[in-house]
């Protein structure tokens, strides 16, 4: 009988404790949500190639850095970081080649990046809050 009671008042501890430490609905502060569409030129990305948004805060205080698959030409970034951040992008696609490494190992396909040269290194914006229509044109 002891132990059950033990058990018990060790049940409601940890939920108590759960309850007041890591359960809090602020878990998003210091990020937004954004959403929205990217393009090469004004056109789609090729259904072919393998693209992501990486979102990466600019100073020490902000939250972690944060990435999404781009399906379809759109993006949905739930947890991006609050404030000036770097955004950038890897687009690539297969050139149909397949590449011997330098060891000698076992054939690669090869993929050619879709990010224009200008563009490779990604570009600053702010993120004030919650953005559900924020395209990108590369």
């Amino acid at each position: 009988m002891r132990t059950r009671w033990l058990t018990g008042w060790a049940g409601v501890v940890a939920v108590q404790l759960a309850a007041s430490l890591g359960c809090s609905n602020d878990s998003r502060q210091g990020t937004a949500h954004l959403r929205g569409r990217v393009t090469i030129g004004g056109q789609p990305i090729p259904a072919d190639a393998d693209a992501r948004i990486i979102v990466r805060p600019t100073q020490l205080d902000q939250p972690s850095a944060s990435a999404a698959v781009i399906e379809n030409g759109r993006y949905d970034l739930p947890d991006a970081p609050k404030g000036k951040v770097q955004v950038s992008f890897t687009i690539q696609r297969p050139t149909g080649r397949m590449g011997v490494p330098a060891d000698g190992g076992r054939p690669q396909p090869e993929y050619e990046s879709l990010v224009p040269e200008d563009r490779a290194g990604g570009q600053e914006i702010q993120v004030e809050g919650d953005n559900l229509d924020l395209s990108f044109d590369l």
